[in-house]
């Protein structure tokens, strides 16, 4: 069995569970065909397929997950980042281009984020801080909005890991560049950029907040000098 036959076989046996009180369109934000395999069983999945192809090659493995990116349903497109988490020493090798590629086939606040909210820290990003850069400075300018999503999202963890100021400095760059947008795909991002920040750049968010609070998302503002005065942020919804 190769190894996207063995994903699809995988979900295809995995435990389902349908609510129909639960919207997936709504509260996932795309048009996916949702069969209703939870995270953990996912993470199972994905376990499963590193024991089962321990010494899979980079390319072939990218050929796998290109493949499940461009798959129907909301598990194919959300299941490759969390394969892609255990393989370490091939996770390292993931530049702007392979997200830019993946990030067509995605849509709404989920799959964007299932790719892009944990999976690269400061180490990763400051490894080839030129190419990653570049890569986020054009996700920032994309037409397609979860590209411009994923140039906010993508800093996230990577300003909660890492204390280099190239980052706090392209984050707020890129804040600069879509504060004006309506979107609550950008404006929820944009504060989660923020807070997010707040751990290593405290200062330079205070400063920024300070300076252009009449031009950011209402939310955005509310909910970072939340978290700025008490730890947390307003609401316990999706960022």
């Amino acid at each position: 069995m190769n190894a996207q036959s063995f994903i699809q076989k995988a979900i295809e046996n995995a435990k389902k569970k349908l609510n129909p009180r639960f919207d997936p369109i709504r509260y996932n934000g795309n048009n996916h065909l949702y069969l209703g395999v939870s995270n953990p069983e996912k993470h199972k999945i994905s376990a499963a397929f590193k024991k089962q192809f321990p010494d899979i090659s980079f390319d072939k493995l990218i050929s796998t997950l290109n493949a499940l990116n461009k798959g129907k349903t909301f598990e194919d497109k959300t299941i490759g980042p969390m394969i892609l988490m255990k393989y370490k020493n091939h996770l390292i090798n993931i530049e702007p281009h392979h997200i830019d590629r993946w990030l067509e086939n995605l849509e709404g606040w989920c799959e964007i984020d299932t790719l892009c909210q944990s999976t690269f820290d400061a180490t990763h990003l400051l490894s080839d801080w030129e190419t990653w850069e570049i890569g986020l400075i054009r996700f920032s300018q994309d037409k397609n909005i979860s590209k411009r999503r994923a140039s906010l999202v993508l800093l996230c963890k990577p300003a909660r890991t890492g204390t280099d100021k190239r980052i706090c400095d392209l984050a707020l760059k890129n804040v600069e560049k879509l504060k004006h947008e309506k979107d609550i795909l950008i404006t929820k991002a944009i504060s989660w950029i923020l807070r997010s920040m707040i751990k290593n750049f405290k200062s330079d968010v205070q400063k920024y907040l300070e300076k252009n609070e009449d031009s950011l998302p209402k939310i955005a503002v509310r909910e970072t000098k939340k978290k700025l005065e008490t730890g947390k942020k307003t609401s316990k919804k999706s960022a």
